[in-house]
């Protein structure tokens, strides 16, 4: 009898001292504390890609004439002769335009309009370029997408694959020099490795002055950094080349640091 008495008060000592254990272990554990920032560092372009597109209206066999159109601009693109340049032509698929009705012409006062001429319907075929170039030196590389942009305007550049007047007797749309304005060019940073470091150390600096802040005078020790490249911005223009110049590209890199005090 007296050993059944005693064993809930020994059981009841062995929970209180691992409780007491575990509270202390607890308070003994560091502390963590996590952190993220994004860090920007920019960078001149080392690439440009010129997007613009080569479209065709037809009352028949539209993606016949339009072949003959893309390999025009394939050809007068290439005969500029320049280095570095890859050419990237991706048709769409085959539509249909219907034109408005013209309005009934009238003869006279009293006199009964003519009927309205019926809309015609077009096939409109149309192909997306994307012209890439590749040059460590920022004026040669604007210089290229000068040469490149002048060439598609001349032989028939869009910038959105419309064509503007399918009631006049052409078959694709034509611009002019200064309408080239409209083309899109994208100006990249493609060989950014150290401008990566710099904006991962950029940003871990600035994830340990936030959690000294956050933690006071506390020590802190870093236990583990989680880096996240995103993709890269490219500074884009609808400007002519002449006037968009070719702005410094950020690299942007997000890091979630973590802190022990």
């Amino acid at each position: 009898m007296t050993r059944i008495v005693k064993l809930p008060t020994l059981v009841g000592c062995v929970l209180l001292s691992a409780v007491a254990a575990n509270a202390q272990g607890a308070k003994d554990a560091p502390r963590k504390i996590m952190v993220s920032t994004t860090g920007t560092v920019f960078a001149k372009p080392d690439a440009a890609q010129l997007t613009f597109y080569v479209a065709t209206q037809a009352a028949a066999k539209a993606r016949e004439e339009h072949a003959k159109e893309v390999q025009k601009m394939k050809d007068a693109l290439a005969k500029l002769g320049l280095a570095n340049v890859e050419i990237q032509a991706t048709p769409q698929a085959l539509g249909n335009v219907t034109v408005g009705d013209r309005l009934p012409k009238l003869f006279g006062k009293g006199v009964p309009a003519a009927p309205p001429v019926p809309a015609p319907r077009l096939q409109h075929a149309q192909t997306q370029f994307v012209v890439s170039v590749r040059e460590k030196n920022l004026d040669k590389l604007r210089d290229a997408i000068i040469k490149l942009a002048d060439q598609a305007v001349e032989n028939g550049a869009s910038p959105t694959g419309e064509v503007e007047d399918p009631l006049a007797a052409r078959s694709s749309l034509r611009f002019d020099r200064a309408a080239a304005s409209g083309l899109k060019i994208d100006w990249l940073r493609e060989s950014n490795a150290e401008q990566r470091r710099q904006a991962i150390q950029q940003a871990v600096a600035e994830a340990r002055e936030n959690a000294q802040a956050a933690v006071g005078d506390a020590k802190l020790t870093l236990t583990e950094i989680i880096v996240s490249v995103r993709q890269e911005r490219p500074i884009t223009s609808r400007l002519h080349p002449e006037q968009a110049g070719g702005g410094d590209v950020p690299i942007v890199v997000e890091v979630t640091v973590t802190f022990s005090f």
